[in-house]
């Protein structure tokens, strides 16, 4: 599953679905069932024929109900949202890592771990960078 970060955005991130798109009569084909196995970025549509499939991605953005996120996937949209809308922004905040994990789908957990990375990588080489910069220091 490919992610990547929005340029200027860094809460928000296009996540790839599991999903083939047929752009010209925009039936989905999801790649984990039996009968869609074989399909490729670039296969003919089995539905129209005159399609060629690609990857669909979702959005994702991790600072919408925070803990949690938000993602345009469906699973999100008609399971996931039902149960956060039940909950107040008292209970989202005071969730445990386990309790929020139920309610993300993998798209979250895909943009939520780049973003990880992201953090780690950005604080190791501000760390390497005033390492160098202490050193440079300590011998004039």
């Amino acid at each position: 599953m490919r992610v990547y970060q929005i340029p200027n955005e860094p809460t928000r991130y296009h996540v790839e679905s599991s999903s083939l798109d047929c752009p010209a009569c925009r039936k989905l084909f999801n790649r984990r069932e039996r009968e869609h196995k074989h399909l490729v970025v670039g296969s003919s549509c089995p539905s129209c024929g005159t399609g060629v499939l690609d990857v669909r991605f979702h959005l994702v953005d991790l600072a919408c109900y925070r803990p949690i996120g938000q993602c345009t996937c469906e699973h999100f949209a008609f399971r996931l949202t039902a149960h956060l809308g039940k909950l107040s922004p008292t209970a989202l905040r005071t969730m445990t890592q386990g309790e929020a994990a139920k309610l993300r789908c993998t798209h979250i957990e895909a943009a939520r771990a780049l973003a990880l990375d992201l953090t780690v990588e950005q604080h190791e080489q501000q760390r390497h960078a005033g390492a160098g910069r202490q050193v440079e220091g300590v011998g004039a």
